[in-house]
């Protein structure tokens, strides 16, 4: 499900960013670190094989936009930027 707009993550953490006044930066953490995190969460090797490909497969690509937050909420999704100024101590505690 997606807000009103569909955001990569880079375009996610920029407006983090933008909201906390902090200039911060996205890097793509190595594939086999993540798959290995992932077993160590102890999911199987398949799970994790098949979860790193679908993280690939998204990576610079947003989600489609939806509405199904509206038709959930009967209302409007908020905007993500909205949603992190209202949840601020979530990214600085």
């Amino acid at each position: 499900m997606t807000g009103p707009q569909a955001l990569t993550n880079a375009e996610l953490l920029e407006i983090i960013g933008s909201v906390l006044h902090r200039r911060l930066r996205y890097r793509e953490v190595p594939v086999e670190q993540v798959r290995e995190r992932i077993i160590g969460n102890g999911f199987s090797t398949e799970f994790a094989d098949a979860d790193v490909a679908m993280l690939a497969s998204t990576v610079g690509r947003p989600a489609w936009v939806t509405h199904d937050v509206e038709n959930i909420l009967g209302r409007p999704a908020e905007s993500f930027a909205q949603w992190v100024a209202d949840h601020r101590a979530l990214f600085t505690n």
